[in-house]
């Protein structure tokens, strides 16, 4: 039986986590954001925006536990949208959830959760950051490039490709 287990973590910041979502989302300046963030609130479970975080969490590893034979679930950062030059692009990152927030996860949910990081190849130091993951036990890594802002065939994603097929 193959089972689909990647899951989606996100968080406004409230706790120390550092992730975060664009401000669009907040506003009834932007409906369809706000629409959609509200539906994320909801799916989390969120009555409370100033504990947001753990709710989303508590919400999350409740229904895992409540799935027989659940197994251990890829819980997914999400990097920011990063130019090519490296900085980041803010206003182009719906969201954000960084790496040591799914480590952090996946060592308080050990039977729940492996760790599975998300690193842009435009940042600055992207290599170090996918090695980091790598000694930290990360075996996967999230991109989504639409999102992301990243263009796969960019000769500058060569060396970051690189690295993860000797890595892999």
């Amino acid at each position: 039986r193959l089972v689909d287990y990647h899951t989606h973590i996100a968080g406004l910041g409230n706790g120390t986590n550092g992730a975060f979502v664009n401000p669009k989302m907040r506003t009834w300046r932007h409906p369809l954001h706000k629409i959609k963030f509200r539906i994320y609130l909801s799916a989390g479970a969120v009555n409370d925006v100033e504990r947001s975080d753990a709710q989303i969490v508590e919400r999350l590893t409740r229904l895992i536990k409540n799935v027989e034979g659940h197994g251990r679930h890829r819980l997914l950062a999400f990097d920011k949208n990063y130019r090519r030059d490296g900085t980041t692009n803010l206003a182009k990152t719906e969201f954000y959830v960084p790496n040591d927030y799914v480590f952090d996860l996946a060592a308080e949910h050990p039977n729940l959760f492996e760790p599975v990081i998300s690193v842009s190849p435009y940042r600055q130091q992207a290599l170090t950051e996918l090695e980091r993951g790598a000694r930290r036990g990360a075996r996967m890594v999230k991109w989504l490039p639409n999102a992301m802002g990243i263009d796969p065939a960019d000769e500058l994603c060569d060396p970051f490709c690189g690295v993860l097929w000797i890595m892999a």
